[in-house]
């Protein structure tokens, strides 16, 4: 009996080192990406793919209005749970509200 109670809590120790690693992860890469929007001199070379607010600061509009292109379909990614923009996806879009 003491043998499957060992077994069933390293199993649930694993799991659970895996989900605080994704959630770990994750909000890694959440703080780099503020830092990085916050960082101009860092972002002088353009990115392909951006998080929201990056991808707002590159169209030049508000957080919301950028909102408002994703509901009307502009393309996103979601990586674990992580949105991505792509900026061709972007100029596509914004090319075709022209």
């Amino acid at each position: 009996m003491k043998g499957a109670k060992i077994m069933f809590y390293d199993e649930f120790q694993k799991q659970l080192e895996k989900e605080i690693d994704g959630i770990l992860l994750e909000r890694l890469d959440v703080l780099v990406s503020e830092w990085l929007s916050n960082n101009p001199l860092v972002l002088s070379t353009e990115k392909e793919w951006m998080n929201k607010k990056e991808a707002a600061k590159y169209v030049g509009v508000a957080n919301e209005t950028f909102t408002r292109f994703i509901e009307d379909d502009l393309r996103v990614v979601r990586i674990n749970g992580v949105m991505r923009i792509s900026k061709a996806d972007i100029d596509k879009y914004l090319e075709s509200k022209k």
